[in-house]
């Protein structure tokens, strides 16, 4: 009677260590993990970039609020004559040395 050749599982278990299917099956898993850490990674940075997208559009909409009166103001201070600013702040200084003179030294340690 003939033999039968042998099966997968006893050409296998001849290679012994060096069974190749084991090799494939966890360079396998190796892949696996890798595209599930890429996955996680694409998914907090398409986060990040959402929430980098909200953070601009309520910058952009608070310099939509505040741009028109600033140019306002700067067109105003570029209208004033040159010395206005100076005279202005030795107002306030004279000012504040006569609040402060009114109330007196203050005491407080």
């Amino acid at each position: 009677m003939a033999e039968t050749p042998p099966g997968l599982t006893e050409l296998l278990n001849l290679l012994g260590a060096a069974n190749p299917v084991a090799a494939l099956t966890k360079n396998l898993d190796n892949l696996k993990r890798g595209v599930e850490s890429l996955v996680g990674a694409v998914q907090s940075f398409s986060s990040t970039m959402e929430s980098l997208q909200a953070t601009s559009q309520r910058i952009t909409a608070l310099l939509d609020e505040i741009e028109e009166p600033i140019r306002h103001v700067a067109q105003q201070l570029a209208a004033l004559p040159p010395d206005a600013i100076p005279n202005a702040v030795a107002n306030l200084d004279r000012l504040a040395g006569a609040v402060g003179k009114l109330f007196g030294p203050s005491t407080s340690a």
